[in-house]
């Protein structure tokens, strides 16, 4: 079967050959012979400007001699300018004949009608052409729609000349010679040289003068196309011009003694007019040849199919068989894989993950371990929200693809959820030794993954948990590292934790607390603490920051992180922004109602607030129905709002800062923002986070970051409040470095309503009193 492919490809080719030989030979041929028709032309255009030339020469050569033997300023000077008339009357080319003397006065003319001198610019070309050609040198005059742009083009070509003066050596006349360019052109206008052909006349500045074709005349009409570049010493060239993209062949003759140009131009395709009949004879030849050896190209292929035939039906049954053999075998195997695998990632399912764990188990020798982990990757809500499931999927298969580079062959690894991976070590080290283990598989996935034109940053939380401290089943292991990494994701996010017993109780009270949401939501059990911003160097409260409680009715009072991380997983972080929202605003209005100063309420908004279309109005809303002013209200957003500049909260912010809601950046210092992402949104304020405060030491050294970034933000016109103050050393220090605003248990804890509202009323009754006083 080989040899007989062979066959067909060289006779197939070796007919691809013939016929590309045989194209290539004939455009090779029609090449020569389109250069040959140009050619002819070019000489014959040639020949028409050499003439055209020559009879020039003749003619002012004639003027120049009539003027030089008839001098019609000297001796028998009325005898010989009647002579000089009669020689003008009976020679049609010329028009008129005028004389001047050096200084360019009028001497002598046969008819009168342009002027009694001449320009001095006229003068000084002519002196410039009799330096270069002496005697012989003549200069053709500037148009006269250049002296009067209104009036009608002269049908006269104008010489200007000197010769010599009659009876004197050295001195010169001018003469100033007019052809009639009707009778020197029409010679050419009457010959038979072409429809688009042209004969022109220009001057040394490349204006066109004059214009013969078989049109008519044109004088003194725009140049068509403009002067082609002659050559270094004024040799003839051909060249290609174009106007309205068709291309014309083009013959240029300066003849710089008479300080003018000929230029003879036919169009391209008018040339090749009979070329063309010759080109539509080869290439019908050239068709039928090619058709016929196609033909019997095709007829010997057939014959060589013919002859094997027999053998590929026999072959077909035998492969055809083999085939569906293959076929079934591919299919059970990827069927197989298919039932066992991951689609995305290509790591083991859950199925076939639980079934391979548990056959290794059972095969485990007594005393050694086997640790699962449970790997999780933060924030993959937010790649999925903002660049999109194509990148989500990308970042998991990558994700896939590192975790597999630190397997051995006797672990396993699978993909469960949608971010959600777990990884049987079968032959790791005891587990004093695993953490290490661990802590180089969160490094190896914290970091920039290059997804196609996206670059995204995730990190892991990790649970770990091994047999047969942890359990004695792949399932309770498996449940018992999610606990774990439940409790690696509270601690913060790119971080590992071991199974402890503890967690799972805070993971049953966790769901204890997650089911009772709705109920609490309902019955308005969550409550507001305030805690004061303080002005640092007049020690005046200019505002509160409210904080939510759980009045939990087992539970009692509950703080923020036992519940706001469930709130965030559950999808109820909507609902009690709201609440808190509602509720800030609310007791701001009856304070104020109460001529309490109280200045801003601040309000924590948790990311996935500020993703839920509609928020913006919702917050404007609350305000209007308060009746509060925006400016009264500012949002404390955190560096995971910002940092995926999702456009959804891109608008809504930009939205709140136009109505005048103060924007404030939470916890600044503690994430990956920076000044780049303060100059994209519409902050206010921004608040330093505890860590940067508690770097100041006791004495109150100025730790450069706060310094360096006190400094930024006041450049930016920022303002810059200072959270967790809790010494007189920080204190001072900050009011060093011009910080304005704090807040922390120096001055006072979060303080619930019964306790904010009697500080407010002192505050009040304090000033007054100083007011009066004053």
């Amino acid at each position: 079967m080989s040899s007989f492919n062979s066959i067909q490809s060289a006779t197939a080719a070796f007919g691809v050959v013939i016929i590309g030989f045989i194209w290539s030979f004939t455009y090779h041929q029609l090449d020569g012979i389109r250069q040959e028709t140009l050619d002819a032309k070019a000489a014959e255009q040639r020949n028409l400007v050499t003439i055209a030339a020559e009879n020039l020469r003749q003619v002012t050569a004639r003027a120049r001699l009539i003027t030089q033997v008839i001098d019609p300023t000297g001796a028998q000077q009325g005898e010989r300018q009647d002579t000089l008339q009669l020689i003008l009357a009976s020679d049609p080319v010329f028009t008129r004949l005028s004389l001047f003397d050096e200084f360019g006065s009028l001497l002598y003319t046969s008819t009168y009608g342009r002027g009694s001198t001449l320009l001095p610019s006229e003068l000084e070309r002519l002196q410039i052409q009799r330096a270069g050609f002496g005697d012989q040198a003549m200069v053709l005059r500037s148009p006269r729609q250049l002296e009067d742009p209104y009036r009608p083009p002269d049908w006269q070509l104008p010489f200007l000349a000197m010769v010599a003066r009659s009876g004197a050596t050295s001195a010169r006349n001018i003469v100033l010679l007019e052809l009639d360019l009707g009778y020197l052109l029409s010679v050419y206008q009457r010959m038979e040289f072409g429809r688009s052909s042209l004969i022109q006349i220009y001057d040394p500045e490349g204006r066109e003068r004059v214009r013969a074709s078989a049109a008519g005349l044109v004088v003194g009409g725009q140049s068509f196309p403009s002067l082609p570049d002659t050559g270094a010493g004024g040799t003839v060239r051909t060249e290609q011009a174009s106007e309205a993209g068709i291309p014309y062949q083009t013959l240029v003759l300066p003849v710089p003694e008479l300080g003018l140009s000929i230029v003879v131009r036919q169009s391209v395709e008018e040339i090749l007019t009979s070329f063309r009949a010759t080109e539509q004879r080869y290439r019908s030849v050239l068709l039928l040849t090619t058709l016929l050896i196609a033909v019997a190209l095709i007829w010997l292929l057939w014959m060589q199919q013919r002859r094997q035939r027999n053998l590929r039906e026999l072959s077909r049954a035998h492969a055809d068989n083999n085939r569906l053999i293959a076929n079934l075998e591919q299919e059970h195997r990827r069927s197989s894989h298919a039932a066992s695998t991951d689609h995305l990632t290509g790591l083991l399912n859950r199925r076939s993950f639980m079934q391979q764990a548990e056959v290794m188990m059972e095969q485990l020798p007594d005393g050694q371990p086997l640790a699962v982990l449970f790997i999780d990757l933060d924030r993959f809500k937010s790649v999925n929200d903002s660049l999109g499931h194509r990148t989500g999927d990308l970042l998991l298969t990558a994700v896939a693809s590192r975790i597999e580079s630190f397997l051995t062959d006797q672990d396993r690894a699978a993909r469960i959820g949608g971010d959600e991976f777990v990884v049987l070590l079968g032959s790791r080290p005891a587990p004093d030794e695993l953490p290490a283990y661990v802590a180089a598989l969160r490094d190896r996935l914290n970091t920039t993954y290059q997804l196609e034109d996206e670059r995204v940053h995730i990190s892991p939380s990790i649970g770990v948990a091994w047999a047969p401290d942890h359990g004695d089943s792949v399932e309770e292991l498996i449940r018992h590292a999610d606990v774990a990494m439940y409790a690696a994701k509270k601690a913060g996010r790119g971080r590992y934790r071991v199974f402890e017993k503890s967690q799972r109780n805070h993971s049953a009270e966790g769901f204890l607390l997650e089911q009772r949401f709705e109920q609490a939501l309902q019955q308005r059990e969550f409550r507001l603490h305030y805690q004061p911003k303080m002005d640092l160097h007049s020690g005046k409260i200019v505002g509160f920051e409210a904080l939510v409680r759980w009045q939990h009715p087992q539970l009692g009072l509950l703080s923020p992180d036992r519940f706001i991380p469930l709130a965030e997983s559950s999808g109820f972080i909507a609902d009690l922004g709201a609440e808190v929202l509602s509720i800030a605003c609310h007791q701001l209005r009856r304070w104020r109602s109460m001529d309490l100063e109280v200045g801003h309420i601040a309000v924590n908004v948790a990311p996935r607030q500020l993703q839920q279309p509609g928020f913006a109005t919702q917050v404007l809303a609350i305000i209007e129905r308060e009746r509060l002013h925006p400016a009264d209200l500012e949002l404390e957003v955190t560096e995971t709002a910002i940092l995926d500049e999702i456009p959804l909260v891109m608008e809504q912010l930009d939205q709140l800062s136009r109505a005048g809601v103060g924007i404030a950046l939470d916890d600044f210092g503690k994430g990956y923002a920076g000044f780049a992402h303060l100059q994209k949104l519409p902050i206010r304020t921004l608040k330093i986070d505890r860590e940067l405060i508690n770097e100041i030491g006791v004495a109150g050294d100025e730790p450069p970051i706060l310094a360096a970034t006190l400094a930024l933000a006041q450049r930016l016109s920022l303002v810059v409040v200072a959270e967790g103050i809790e010494t007189e050393g920080q204190l001072g220090c900050l009011q060093r470095l011009g910080c304005t605003l704090g807040q922390g248990y120096l001055f006072s804890k979060p303080l619930d309503l019964r306790d904010a509202t009697p500080l407010l009323s002192m505050l009040s009754m304090n000033s007054d009193q100083k007011e009066q006083g004053a």
